[in-house]
């Protein structure tokens, strides 16, 4: 009697093992969202970009989305566009290993989320006041407990950045006036 007991339990927590294990397959499968990619930068965007020289009066702007295993704590988080705001306004979009780049005039600059959701409702503004004739660096993470954090970095550390990632192409500084940007 006992025997047959063991077997039938052991049947049982065979069926809801294998249950629960394709439950979770089904999960992972059918939540896994496409990758978001934004379009690449122009050709003159990139390569004022990489001059790493604003023009005069100007100040050069970076914000990166490099992936950190850590610190992207968002389900599936290296796939989610961040969307970016520059003084309250739209700048634009980067996804993981992009960069957005623009000349901003002197002065003090706020960086925050261009969209209320969920990852942005606390985030963590970058306050910078840029100087005319250089460059400033700030990465992106995205987390669900912390929302969107902008961190400034080194220049060195910003420039291996941008010379390795993609110079995303929603962004709004593109959009207005392309040819200003490559005076």
């Amino acid at each position: 009697m006992k025997t047959e007991t063991t077997a039938r339990c052991s049947r049982q927590f065979s069926w809801l093992a294998t249950a629960l294990l394709g439950l979770l397959i089904i999960q992972i499968i059918g939540c896994a969202a496409p990758p978001q990619i934004s379009p690449e930068g122009s050709a003159s965007m990139k390569q004022q970009a990489l001059s790493f020289a604003p023009p005069p009066g100007k100040a050069g702007l970076y914000i990166i989305r490099p992936y950190h295993f850590f610190k992207d704590t968002v389900y599936n988080g290296s796939d989610f566009l961040s969307n970016i705001s520059l003084d309250y306004q739209q700048f634009g979009s980067v996804n993981t290993n992009s960069y957005l780049f623009a000349l901003v005039p002197p002065g003090k600059h706020i960086l925050g989320s261009s969209i209320p959701d969920i990852f942005a409702s606390d985030s963590k503004g970058g306050n910078f006041t840029a100087e005319a004739g250089k460059n400033y660096y700030f990465t992106v993470t995205v987390s669900v407990a912390r929302g969107l954090q902008f961190v400034p970095i080194s220049e060195t550390n910003g420039q291996t950045y941008v010379r390795q990632f993609k110079l995303s192409g929603d962004n709004r500084f593109e959009l207005q006036n392309p040819s200003e940007q490559t005076q």
